[in-house]
């Protein structure tokens, strides 16, 4: 049998097979293999990691990336088998697609599989909305818990006030999100505010309708405690809880994630008592949010030495540090749809 009968009846054995019909140009021949565990993995922002844990007889795999869908200007990039590559300098304001073929190095083969080839869309700009909590005003008028709820709740309600310093809950809740807003700008996400001064009148619930509208990727809630006991202190988050009624319900288990990661952060950079997650269906600003939601409780105004503490530039940029850090972990781990997941 000759040389071209035995490349075509390999070529129909490898389609039989589920292979597909992927063969160099230069050559007309290929390989049957197998190729499993492609990761991506967004290890810090600006860039993105690609790994290829497994390419049965293939050298090694061409790694094809551009910030633009059509990928006419990408960048090729041949990467060893076994070995890693890390995207570096991207615009994180854009998506980032990624094209994986496994492949011969000497001669351009393709080692076909499943996947022989593989897009994805790792990196994205993400929104954050940051809702720093009360008003200089509060309004006792009254709105629904949620939607079509028959449960009535305050609009806004007046905070707390430090015990100490007398300074009002909503102006520390400003202060620190505007330092937040700087930092996560930095980091290169888009950040979007419910209020920037304290003579507003927005209710909680069209705090998070604006979220929604938006289109936020998370929605910050920013608050501080206070409690009739001076001694309490820490800070904590709160999401729903897995039987929310709401909307907000499919997306407990990304809003839980969050405010872990929130809450385990700030704790971490500022040495605060770690309170740990609390799960609530009674808070409106959640209930009206259809988005990942967390409420972050700073800390205790009640308390002296969190109430003094929390009014200083120092520990103001460690709560900011804090909660970036948490964003950011945020992020890495969630980057598929959480519908799919």
């Amino acid at each position: 049998m000759n040389r071209k009968k035995v490349l075509l009846l390999m070529m129909l054995l490898g389609m039989v097979l589920g292979f597909g019909p992927a063969v160099s140009a230069k050559s007309g021949r290929f390989l049957v293999g197998s190729v499993k565990g492609i990761r991506l993995d967004n290890s810090e922002w600006g860039q993105v990691k690609v790994a290829w844990d497994a390419v049965a007889a293939a050298d090694g795999y061409w790694i094809r990336y551009d910030q633009d869908a059509s990928m006419k200007n990408s960048w090729n990039i041949f990467v060893n088998s076994g070995t890693e590559y890390v995207i570096r300098k991207l615009d994180v304001r854009k998506e980032v697609y990624v094209s994986v073929r496994a492949c011969r190095r000497e001669k351009g083969w393709i080692v076909p599989g499943l996947p022989s080839e593989v897009h994805q869309c790792v990196v994205k700009g993400r929104l954050v909305v940051i809702d720093p909590g009360h008003q200089s005003h509060a309004n006792l008028e009254m709105e629904p818990n949620g939607p079509d709820s028959k449960i009535m709740k305050y609009k806004v309600s007046g905070g707390t006030r430090g015990k100490v310093t007398k300074v009002p809950e909503y102006v520390l809740a400003l202060d620190v999100s505007l330092k937040l807003r700087e930092e996560l700008e930095k980091r290169g996400y888009q950040v979007k505010m419910t209020r920037e001064t304290h003579d507003v009148d927005i209710s909680n619930a069209e705090r998070a309708v604006m979220a929604n509208e938006w289109g936020a990727d998370v929605f910050l809630r920013i608050h501080a405690n206070g409690s009739k006991k001076s001694s309490q202190n820490g800070c904590s988050t709160l999401c729903c809880t897995a039987q929310n009624p709401y909307p907000v319900q499919k997306w407990y288990r990304r809003s839980r994630k969050l405010s872990e990661f929130l809450v385990e952060h700030l704790a971490e950079k500022t040495k605060a008592k770690n309170l740990g997650v609390s799960e609530t269906d009674k808070m409106t600003g959640i209930n009206w949010s259809e988005v990942p939601v967390s409420i972050v409780e700073m800390g205790y105004m009640t308390n002296p030495r969190e109430d003094k503490l929390m009014q200083t530039e120092a520990y103001q940029k460690k709560i900011v540090i804090g909660l970036a850090d948490g964003v950011d972990a945020y992020f890495r781990r969630n980057t598929t749809d959480p519908e799919k997941e």
